[in-house]
């Protein structure tokens, strides 16, 4: 599918690599006016330059964000569809026996959710591997030209949290097979009711198989919900709380440089870096929700 849709991936990875170029000129852009207002030496011809400038980058990051879009996600779309209609050739191949030992509603949820986990490593997969290896390269020689000290102030606990990422890909690989199973026992119950209607009615069973589906669904539900939660445990916990405490350790250090005058640090510098560190989070995230989605994939 890689080979398939090679000149889709191309154009759609060139595109976020511009992208990703291009957005780290916005903290540039900023940094040099704040600078300017902090020397009282910005003027209106000047701001109107800056304004231009500012105009022409984002102009070109709506058009690369487009491509990469329609490139890359849209390709997700297409080795989806492709996948399901190899998918029911399949299923039309296989033998009444195939359908005896194994479910309809097993065989449907692998059209439904594991197909859509499939296209989204394919699409947002693709996207995360492209931001954390080139937007995070950029964002950290930027910072690291800025000031070598606060550079490894803020990349020590983001390697940490990467590291942690992989234990962390395992731990949810496990939640979501658990979903996955609830989801395809909830189509499997579906299924043999709506296939055994007529039964179920002439043996006035309906109150029962409500009950068995009430229990089925809350199983469903509360394998969802058990999933959901842990993923925003571990991201509030882990990125939340740890890079919201390295902000503050960065705004701090970064102040007292400024106080003291140490290596020439003035505000726009920190301004800049701040911006850097603040483009540099998603790359790291990004290796962390790679790592899940892969995980989720593998299982699917």
């Amino acid at each position: 599918y890689y080979f398939k849709y090679l000149h889709f991936f191309l154009i759609g990875i060139v595109a976020l690599i511009f992208v990703d170029i291009y957005q780290l000129k916005i903290p540039e852009i900023i940094g040099d006016i704040v600078g300017e207002i902090d020397r009282s030496t910005l003027t209106y011809s000047g701001l109107v330059e800056y304004i231009k400038e500012m105009i022409l980058v984002i102009a070109i990051m709506f058009v690369g964000r487009f491509a990469w879009r329609i490139c890359i996600f849209g390709n997700g779309a297409r080795i989806e569809s492709d996948m399901r209609s190899q998918l029911f050739k399949k299923s039309e191949l296989l033998s009444q026996l195939y359908y005896q030992e194994n479910k309809v509603g097993s065989v449907m949820a692998l059209y439904t959710n594991d197909l859509q986990t499939i296209r989204h490593v394919f699409g947002g997969g693709t996207v995360m591997l492209v931001d954390a290896a080139f937007l995070g390269i950029f964002a950290f020689i930027k910072m690291f030209r800025e000031n070598q000290k606060l550079t490894f102030i803020a990349v020590i606990p983001l390697i940490c949290l990467a590291c942690c990422s992989v234990f962390i890909g395992r731990f949810m690989r496990k939640k979501f097979e658990l979903r996955q199973e609830a989801y395809a026992k909830l189509s499997d119950f579906s299924q043999e009711s709506f296939s055994g209607l007529s039964v179920i009615k002439a043996f006035l069973k309906e109150k029962q198989e409500i009950k068995r589906f009430a229990k089925i669904n809350k199983d469903n539900m509360d394998k969802n919900i058990d999933f959901v939660k842990t993923a925003m445990l571990l991201e509030r916990l882990f990125f939340g709380f740890l890079i919201g405490s390295v902000f503050v350790i960065l705004y701090a250090v970064g102040s007292y440089y400024i106080y003291k005058g140490i290596d020439g640090f003035e505000v726009d510098a920190l301004v800049k870096f701040i911006s850097y560190f603040d483009a540099l989070i998603w790359p790291m995230m990004a290796i962390a929700q790679l790592i899940n989605l892969r995980s989720q994939a593998k299982a699917s």
